[in-house]
């Protein structure tokens, strides 16, 4: 059914038409509201109990203390992980063809999902399993329409994927897994009663959403302009209103792809050109890298590790609005902060380039990957936790942290080259902190008991 929309210089007077009635954009917002509620309402999830029994080794810390509550948030992720990794060996042990099919049987049952960062089909089926509608709504709910375009959008994908299922469900065209995994999580393949006396979100979104468009138009046009703008063939006076129907919002909108796409093609070259100017300044900076010792990489961090010492104008007008103390620590702990982040870039093999000038040669300033050795990333990923453990952990904003870079890879690469001592080494100091003990001492203990 086609929607016309009746546009006037005065915005009050701007309504559309849609299966017989009139509505105005207020309405049609209101309408939204109240659609995002009601859904929000039938859709809201239970909050599940969890009786987790908090107990550690060591209950004396004075560092990074966190609450019960951030205790047992941790405690639900490490369930959480682990039942993550279960469905990752299933996904991993199915293509390589080692699941029976009863197996498989039984997994789609229970909802499965099998590739859900690839498959299209997979995705929305995800987001409708977590019931993703009613974030997105909520959203809309509290924000103006307009504000939020994207989420629109994307509700209005997953009504049409959801409409797509009801019509293969109908026609008997849905594969035998994708029915099972539907049936699992109660799919509504039949519109219920309320929903077939609803107007169709994403008709209701586009109203919304083109109607507020409209009104930036007719300021920014002129309402004679704007009616040639979309194809009103009819004359137009300033004050008279006009009819805009959907034929000719399309007709518009295929023509602004068209100059899209030309202006597109224009940039392109100049695109190109510099993506290959780029490509060959990382080359260069590579080979340059490639030449220098380890030991200048470890002068490097040695520098942006150095100890800090602020200057008069940092203590005096650094967060000037707050008390002599708490400036002072909010001042280190950004400038800690800064050097730890800095110093991730050697574990995570990136590489920020000067402009250099090498026999006469000028290099423009790049970034990029670059392997650095192994002793690179460990003297790194050292000092970063330096200065977690002497400046940043003890002040518990990194409380809401669920892992920390260096002790991660340090453990992995102890772990690989069996060095017990160095892996001890890092039990006690993990033993230190409320955090650290949470996210790695179960994992730590495991490796020790291994090899101990």
């Amino acid at each position: 059914m086609e929607i016309i929309y009746t546009i006037h210089n005065n915005f009050d007077h701007c309504y559309a038409e849609f299966l017989g009635k009139k509505m105005s954009y207020y309405q049609l917002k209101d309408l939204l509201k109240e659609r995002g509620k009601k859904y929000i309402n039938n859709n809201k999830v239970k909050p599940k109990s969890h009786s987790l029994e908090i107990s550690f080794d060591n209950d004396d810390f004075n560092k990074s203390n966190l609450s019960d509550d951030e205790i047992e948030e941790y405690l639900i992720l490490k369930r959480k992980s682990k039942a993550k990794s279960w469905l990752s060996s299933q996904r991993n042990l199915r293509r390589k063809g080692k699941l029976s099919s009863n197996h498989i049987k039984i997994l789609n049952k229970l909802g499965m999902l099998w590739e859900p960062n690839k498959d299209p089909w997979e995705k929305k089926y995800s987001l409708f399993k977590k019931k993703i509608f009613s974030s997105f709504l909520e959203q809309i709910v509290k924000k103006e329409p307009w504000s939020s375009e994207k989420k629109l959008k994307q509700i209005t994908e997953i009504e049409d994927w959801i409409n797509e299922q009801r019509i293969l469900h109908s026609e008997n065209k849905l594969s035998s897994e994708n029915l099972i995994r539907l049936n699992a999580i109660n799919f509504p393949f039949n519109l219920s009663e309320d929903e077939k006396k609803e107007i169709k979100l994403l008709s209701l979104a586009k109203m919304v959403s083109y109607i507020n468009d409209l009104r930036g138009t007719l300021s920014y046009y002129g309402i004679k302009d704007f009616a040639k703008h979309y194809y009103v063939k009819e004359k137009v006076y300033v004050g008279s209103p006009i009819k805009v129907s959907e034929k000719n919002i399309q007709k518009r909108e295929t023509k602004e792809l068209e100059d899209d796409k030309a202006q597109d093609d224009k940039h392109l070259i100049s695109r190109i050109s510099f993506e290959k100017e780029n490509l060959l300044a990382q080359e260069n900076a590579i080979k340059i890298l490639k030449k220098k010792p380890t030991k200048v990489f470890l002068n490097q961090i040695d520098k942006i590790s150095e100890k800090y010492i602020p200057s008069w104008n940092d203590k005096n007008i650094y967060e000037v609005g707050k008390k002599g103390k708490d400036r002072l620590g909010l001042l280190y702990f950004d400038r800690y902060e800064s050097k730890y982040e800095n110093l991730k870039d050697y574990l995570d093999n990136n590489f920020n380039f000067p402009r250099t000038t090498i026999n006469n040669v000028v290099y423009k300033a790049t970034y990029g990957k670059f392997n650095y050795d192994d002793d690179v990333k460990i003297y790194a990923a050292k000092k970063m936790i330096e200065i977690l453990d002497k400046h940043l952990l003890k002040t518990g904003n990194l409380n809401h942290r669920k892992s920390f870079k260096p002790i991660s890879y340090l453990i992995r690469y102890y772990k690989k080259e069996k060095n017990i001592k160095e892996l001890l080494a890092l039990k006690e100091l993990i033993k230190n902190h409320q955090i650290l003990t949470l996210i790695y001492s179960d994992r730590l203990n495991k490796i020790l008991n291994k090899y101990v």
